[in-house]
């Protein structure tokens, strides 16, 4: 999707939020637009309800979701990275529950969040290595193709990217992405540091865990 010119503007009004759907077409169809606006409110309440559920502390749910995707042991998350993981949560859930632009490519299987500089810039400048890049960007981009094969994946794959925009969290290479089935890690290798800044382990604990309180 990089170098992608997203000519064509739909906007969508989801509760009160204005959400600009970029995209390379002259037309978004009426299902593409409600499927991804589904997918976002679902984003939206898998985080929402991912925070209710830790305010007052990690539950048994928590604490075994924040072992996997966090490397937390088995006794889970310590008081200063569960205040941590709050507030990664908190942030993304406040930057997705905002206006905000999502650019849409046609292909590609993931997404990735730009900074203010051209996408072929940014891929040089960018700390951040793969398909999420800094939070101080404009518009995440994410795979329409990826967003309408599997819904499921399209709500990991919004709380991902925001979580990089919105809360600035890294990828840390192969080690660092969930299997699309949240069988294991890619590779090997990521640290509990890592996987407390990590994009995936955001994406994969609120969709878990929220599920858990019903969303």
């Amino acid at each position: 999707m990089t170098g992608t010119r997203f000519l064509f503007k739909t906007t969508k009004n989801l509760f009160g939020q204005t959400i600009k759907l970029r995209h390379k077409g002259l037309w978004l169809s009426k299902g593409d637009q409600a499927a991804i606006t589904r997918q976002i409110a679902r984003a939206r309440g898998l985080l929402s309800a991912s925070i209710a559920s830790i305010s007052l502390g990690f539950n048994a749910d928590a604490r075994r979701f924040a072992t996997t995707y966090f490397l937390t042991g088995n006794t889970g998350p310590d008081g200063a990275e569960q205040t941590q993981i709050k507030k990664i949560l908190q942030l993304t859930y406040h930057g997705l529950s905002n206006d905000f632009t999502m650019k849409l490519g046609g292909d590609g299987d993931f997404g990735f969040v730009t900074r203010s500089r051209s996408d072929a810039a940014d891929a040089a400048i960018s700390p951040h290595d793969g398909l999420g890049w800094s939070r101080d960007g404009h518009a995440m981009h994410i795979s329409k193709k990826r967003m309408l094969r599997d819904a499921d994946i399209g709500v990991i794959t919004i709380i991902h990217e925001g979580s990089h925009k919105f809360a600035d969290t890294w990828d840390h290479g192969n080690s660092g992405y969930r299997e699309e089935d949240d069988s294991g890690w890619w590779e090997p290798g990521l640290t509990r540091a890592q996987a407390l800044v990590n994009a995936d382990s955001y994406a994969y604990f609120a969709f878990r865990l929220g599920a858990t309180c019903g969303m």
